[in-house]
């Protein structure tokens, strides 16, 4: 293959930034790349308002939005169950997470494609359901639209069209033969594996269906942060055999993820031309006095200082610099031994650091932030330090650097730490042939400046519980899946110092009671910015578990912004009949500068035979440009890299 490299690097501006442009470089805040004509994948509001903006409403939005998850090349295909927490029950432990599995896994199964269904359908302004099929062991979705439900299949794909041109619903598929037999022109794709479509109708009308009430879940967000020496690189296609393993992959499984290339990938493979790609993120701050990296990227610093040579201590003693890495695409490491998951010595570089440094330096990881620390020992200079076995499964952790000595004793010279995710491709915006209209957004999902602090703690560990000060008044069986907490449960969510939390997403697993006596649940969620109160409730069951529900367990997530920003919040769940698993997404605002200088954009790709790579350099506050494709192209990696922040150095307009 030969090489076509476009060297020059352009400075685009961007109209709708206000204001001049700012001097130096900081922090930028979850920048996204979108193509103009292509769904925005980073928030499930801005990915249903591409349709809606289309004019498209009722049955003509649903099926957009349905047919766009059934796409070859921005669907998601069936694999099997995604289990990337604590959690390993079929109800509690799989990602049902619409955002989270068109960003991260790319895949699922039934029991996971009918909720995230649900979920985009109710991202679009829908009421929406998933239901399974007991007799065929298979889970699809209802949406409410002209004052009925109508069935759509993700994991099947398909759906059943009336002779009046309406999709029928789940219970006309278990009562109407003729939809199965006789099908009107159905929309596409229609069931492209049922070899007998009289099927459906036999499994669909064995037993009555089970309606699931609420088991979408939200809150997760893609937000991340590239600080002065930091980039991001997606590629579409996996780097290494690089994917989130779990245990229960085996069988049919086992031997799919063998078959070339390795890795998750469809069992079905004309639904989807892609398996799971790759992202890195490498952070290389300079920590020398030359820049303000150290400044503007350290998540805590205490009696170190920036010298010509580097970090040294500030005054005699000891000394520590934190830094965080926080990523949207779960850790995955190379899997090359799948009988043992833990083998370190084969399943190795999820992630890794390494430093320069004139005298010892000890590392210390924590991936509860902060909340506890494991010791590293002292770090072999200039050698890569694998973190895969305490990372592995994780979105985020923080690695804490400390030397001790007279200023200048010990200096860190350089520091290096790379990040390997799972990305689902799908959420990667393509180039194709012709004008591609590019823009490089920033921001959090309600257009802010805040970073994320997750807060997950296991509500079946006992230890958890203590870890994260959770207080319970009331009944407490961790061993129980169905009622974990009746009563209460408070959990502190504290900013980082000198920070303050402007909104959250809080959310959970609760029981829920069936038939007529759905309406006796109770379960609730409420915050207070004191342990004391007063309390607001963000979320109250009251009277809202309908009667058709058929499940012990539904899950809810609601946005909380709060009146006044606050160092701290307490979140209240209250178990009634039963809280089971607590997920709390906080977002702050850190006080450094962000957004300012500029973000380069590398797109790498192939037209036939050559490998064209494209560089442009972007407002940091957001901007747009264009990429002209002659052809047909094959998208390889798109990366973004935040320069480093140079003391004097040139201002974002390059004066």
């Amino acid at each position: 293959m030969s090489l076509w490299l476009c060297a020059s690097v352009a400075l685009l501006s961007a109209a709708s930034v206000a204001g001049a442009a700012p001097a130096g470089q900081s922090a930028v805040i979850s920048p996204r790349i979108t193509i103009e004509g292509q769904p925005d994948y980073t928030d499930l509001g801005r990915f249903a308002q591409f349709f809606k903006d289309k004019g498209l409403v009722g049955q003509d939005l649903a099926i957009a939005l349905w047919q766009q998850l059934c796409d070859t090349e921005r669907g998601i295909y069936h694999f099997n169950q995604i289990f990337d927490t604590a959690e390993d029950d079929y109800a509690l432990g799989n990602s049902r997470d619409a955002l989270k599995n068109m960003n991260v896994h790319n895949h699922g199964f039934c029991g996971i494609q009918g909720p995230v269904l649900e979920g985009v359908f109710e991202a679009a302004g829908f009421t929406a359901r998933s239901f399974s099929v007991p007799s065929w062991a298979h889970v699809a979705t209802e949406v409410w639209y002209d004052d009925a439900w109508h069935y759509f299949d993700l994991d099947l794909r398909g759906a059943l069209l009336r002779k009046d041109g309406v999709i029928a619903s789940a219970e006309e598929a278990a009562t109407d033969e003729t939809l199965w037999t006789e099908p009107a022109t159905l929309p596409e794709p229609s069931f492209p594996k049922l070899r007998r479509r009289r099927t459906g109708y036999e499994k669909f009308s064995a037993q009555p269906l089970d309606l699931q009430y609420h088991w979408s879940m939200s809150g997760w967000t893609t937000d991340h942060v590239l600080r002065p020496g930091e980039s991001l690189t997606r590629w579409w296609r996996n780097r290494g055999g690089r994917w989130h393993h779990h245990p229960s992959y085996t069988g049919w499984m086992r031997d799919l993820l063998e078959k070339q290339p390795r890795g998750i990938k469809p069992n079905n493979a004309e639904f989807s031309v892609w398996g799971v790609g790759s992202a890195l993120f490498r952070y290389t701050p300079d920590l020398t006095s030359a820049t303000r990296d150290v400044e503007a990227g350290a998540y805590a610093m205490q009696n170190l200082k920036t010298t010509a040579d580097g970090l040294t201590t500030a005054e005699k003693g000891a000394g520590a610099v934190t830094f965080r890495v926080l990523s949207p695409y779960i850790t995955a490491p190379i899997m090359d031994d799948l009988d043992e998951p833990d083998n370190v010595n084969l399943n190795r570089d999820a992630a890794t650091v390494m430093i320069d440094a004139t005298g010892p330096v000890r590392a210390e990881l924590s991936t509860d932030a902060g909340r506890t620390w494991l010791d590293l020992g002292t770090l072999k200079n200039r050698a890569r330090l694998d973190l895969t076995r305490h990372v592995r499964g994780t979105y985020t952790y923080m690695i804490r650097l400390k030397i001790d000595g007279e200023p200048g004793q010990v200096v860190i010279k350089s520091l290096e730490t790379r990040t390997w995710g799972q990305i689902a491709p799908i959420s990667i915006p393509q180039l194709h042939k012709g004008t591609n209209k590019v823009h490089l957004a920033v921001g959090d999902p309600r257009g802010g400046a805040t970073r994320l602090l997750p807060v997950l703690p296991d509500l079946g560990d006992p230890d958890d519980i203590a870890k994260y000060n959770i207080d319970i008044d009331g009944t407490y069986t961790p061993e129980d899946v169905k009622q974990r907490v009746r009563g209460t449960a408070v959990v502190p969510v504290k900013a980082p110092p000198g920070c303050s939390i402007e909104w959250l997403s809080v959310g959970g697993m609760f029981q829920a009671l069936r038939g007529e006596q759905a309406p006796k649940v109770a379960n609730k969620m409420a915050i207070a910015t004191s342990p004391a109160g007063p309390w607001r409730t963000v979320y109250d069951a009251t009277g809202q578990v309908p009667t058709w529900n058929n499940h012990w367990h539904y899950a809810m997530d609601v946005t909380a912004p709060l009146d006044e920003p606050a160092p701290a919040v307490w979140v209240r769940y209250t178990g009634d009949p039963g809280v089971n698993a607590i997920r709390i997404y906080a977002h702050y605002r850190d006080p450094r500068p962000v957004n300012q200088g500029t973000v380069r954009v590398t797109h790498t790709y192939d037209i036939a035979d050559q490998r064209v790579i494209k560089t442009v350099e972007v407002p940091a506050g957001g901007g747009s440009y264009t990429i002209d494709c002659p052809a047909e192209p094959t998208n390889v990696s798109l990366e973004l890299a935040v320069p480093h922040a140079k003391v004097g150095g040139a201002d974002v307009a390059g004066k």
